[in-house]
């Protein structure tokens, strides 16, 4: 109990609680949307490991001091799949399968966990403390592997991204683009109040904020994933909002002064539970109606247009026939008219 006080005390645990959940709300409700897309489920890891790779910072906290160098450690295990599922994903979006050649999906795979289990080693970070809120670690040879291969994939993805965003028209390229604005605005955040402050005036007062910079990038791609199914999307958004209140709700509990305190803040949170379950209940109702609705109406557009095509034939058809009847009647009626002027000469009774 008194480590999650400690826990929920400081406003950037609260942050990366409140981040966490909404990376996993993003990835649940995109992998939903389109279970069978290679890219929903390439997103859906990608948010996974973020989320994960977050939870990591508790480090930063007094609380976990005992375990700053265990939480280091899994933050670099975390960061090398992201930076893999980050060059995954910018090479496959936005199509539904994995376009990358299997024999080298495999290759990836196999460097990829390779520089995990060192990232585990003393290799990567022999020791760890935090000093004044600051990080003071012994990096090993074994994190130049890491650098190395996170650095590549980073390169190598926004580089595709550009490629495709060049090349693709229509929605593929909004697509793109939006995934391309969404890493723009996660690294002008991260640079501009995380590193420059850190470098030029050793202040890490935004480093609190990180976890909401990810969600820059995740929020916006999200939407560009999902906007053929913006729907899907009211729920997600419904649902995060919905798993903030939640969090900050059942962080009142342990703040309360007396028992009877307590008693009314378990009350709260309790009813904002059934709410909340029935406020998305009726937002996924109302979804599903308008996605009923969406499909009449898309058949009533497609009988509509069979409609037209068979409107257009009948008339083709009637066109064709009576030109076709009209051509030789009106060839016999010029030969009977000069038949019958005596053209040809004198027409006797039985012509």
């Amino acid at each position: 109990m008194q480590l999650f006080r400690a826990l929920v005390s400081s406003l950037g645990a609260i942050v990366l609680l409140v981040s966490a959940l909404i990376d996993a709300i993003l990835a649940v409700g995109v992998l939903r949307s389109n279970p069978r897309s290679a890219t929903n489920r390439i997103f859906f890891a990608l948010s996974i490991s973020i989320m994960l790779w977050l939870l990591t910072y508790v480090a930063y906290f007094p609380s976990f001091s005992a375990y700053t160098l265990l939480l280091v450690r899994l933050g670099i295990f975390f960061a090398a799949p992201m930076s893999m599922l980050f060059f995954l994903f910018a090479h496959t979006v936005p199509h539904e399968n994995i376009q990358l050649d299997r024999r080298l999906f495999w290759i990836i795979l196999v460097e990829t966990a390779a520089v995990m289990a060192l990232n585990l080693s003393p290799y990567a970070f022999s020791s760890a403390v935090i000093i004044d809120g600051n990080l003071h670690a012994q990096a090993g040879p074994g994190l130049i592997a890491f650098a190395v291969i996170s650095t590549f994939f980073s390169i190598l993805a926004i580089a595709i991204l550009i490629q495709k965003a060049i090349r693709y028209r229509g929605e593929e390229r909004k697509q793109v683009e939006a995934v391309l604005v969404g890493i723009i605005l996660m690294l002008a955040l991260i640079i501009g109040t995380v590193l420059i402050p850190l470098i030029l005036f050793s202040s890490g007062l935004f480093v609190a904020f990180l976890p909401f910079y990810t969600l820059a990038f995740l929020g916006v791609t999200a939407y560009a994933i999902t906007r053929y199914h913006l729907f899907d999307l009211k729920v997600i958004a419904t649902a995060a909002f919905v798993g903030v209140l939640l969090v900050l709700l059942f962080s009142r509990i342990f703040f309360a002064a007396t028992f009877a305190d307590v008693i009314v803040d378990l009350a709260i949170f309790l009813a904002t539970v059934i709410f909340s379950w029935l406020l998305i209940k009726s937002v996924r109702k109302e979804i599903e109606q308008r996605e009923e609705l969406e499909l009449v109406n898309a058949k009533l557009d497609a009988a509509n247009r069979q409609l037209e095509d068979l409107s257009r034939f009948k008339s083709q058809l009637l066109s064709l026939a009576s030109h076709q009847i009209r051509s030789p009647l009106a060839a016999i009626k010029g030969f009977a008219s000069l038949i019958l002027d005596g053209s040809y000469g004198p027409v006797d009774e039985r012509a």
